[in-house]
């Protein structure tokens, strides 16, 4: 059974990470806006990893603001926060990827 999350957001922040002697990848912040049970929006964070030929070709096409689709493989990362009590980061492993809007905004 394969576990798959299929996520809809702009993009905060990308960069492309190559480190000699290792797969190279995308690194992705996207945020999604959704409604709370009292009316107002909250913001989820959701970072996105895109790996090897998927990232070197969709890096160039992508900028701050514009709306992607990425289906993929969710990991949850533990870490502890500066002040040292813990938490955890959802990691989406980028199956496919797909710009939807590339105007900033």
């Amino acid at each position: 059974m394969k576990l798959e999350i299929n996520l809809v957001g702009k993009i905060a922040q990308h960069k492309l990470v190559e480190i000699e002697g290792k797969r190279p990848f995308l690194d992705i912040h996207i945020d999604i806006v959704l409604p709370t049970a009292g009316g107002k929006e909250f913001t989820h964070w959701i970072r996105v990893k895109v790996w090897q030929e998927m990232a070197e070709k969709i890096a160039p096409l992508l900028s701050k603001g514009c709306m992607v689709a990425v289906s993929g493989r969710p990991e949850v990362h533990p870490y502890s926060r500066r002040d040292g009590t813990p938490a955890a980061e959802l990691i989406v492993h980028a199956d496919k990827i797909q710009v939807l809007d590339a105007t900033e905004g």
